[in-house]
């Protein structure tokens, strides 16, 4: 099968992730790039992607424009949902495990982060 046509050329056998076949789980990764230093007018990108399948092979990705130089993802609620209402079209089930994963943050701004994020996602 070719990726760009929505298959998957290869993935693990179920047997060998029992995390992800067990129930159903999505795994999402999220992360915002940001204008080369110095320019402070272009705004930073949040991005945000989700498995759509029990192999963890086929993603689907939802993609914001925010501030420059903001590290907090503004709408990670309206991502998050995004992304769950499409594992719940590709899958026919809701998921009952979320793997997330959050890359970007220095030491520094990690309460911060953590903070506003997973308490504006648990609001939503």
């Amino acid at each position: 099968m070719n990726v760009k046509l929505g298959g998957a050329n290869s993935f693990i056998a179920p047997k060998e992730l029992p995390f992800l076949a067990e129930k159903p789980t999505i795994i999402m990764g999220a992360d915002v790039t940001h204008p080369p230093p110095g320019d402070s007018t272009r705004p930073s990108i949040a991005s945000l992607v989700g498995s759509m399948d029990s192999q963890g092979a086929r993603y689907a990705s939802a993609i914001r424009v925010q501030g420059s130089r903001v590290e907090t993802i503004v709408d990670i609620g309206g991502m998050c949902k995004e992304l769950l209402r499409a594992f719940f079209h590709s899958t026919g089930k809701k998921p009952e495990r979320i793997l997330f994963y959050r890359d970007g943050v220095s030491e520094g701004q990690f309460s911060h982060v953590l903070d506003t994020e997973v308490s504006y996602t648990i609001i939503s």
